[in-house]
């Protein structure tokens, strides 16, 4: 599995980081998110702006759509 870097876009979410009191964006998600579902704020979707899929290993500074917190 590829390191995963701790620069992450303002738009990725986890399934339940929209809960109220849990903030999780703090950081990327690590194994135990593995089964997670993984979306884009901007799209509502598993794709991006730009189609490709949303995931702590797609989301990273060199896609088109990213942007930084």
């Amino acid at each position: 599995m590829q390191k995963q870097n701790n620069i992450q876009c303002k738009n990725f979410r986890i399934e339940n980081s929209h809960i109220p009191g849990k903030d999780v964006s703090q950081y990327w998600p690590n194994d135990e998110h593995s089964s997670k579902q993984f979306f884009c704020i901007q799209t509502m979707t598993q794709a991006g702006p730009d189609t490709g899929l949303v995931s702590p290993q797609n989301c990273l500074e060199q896609r088109k759509c990213f942007e930084k917190k």
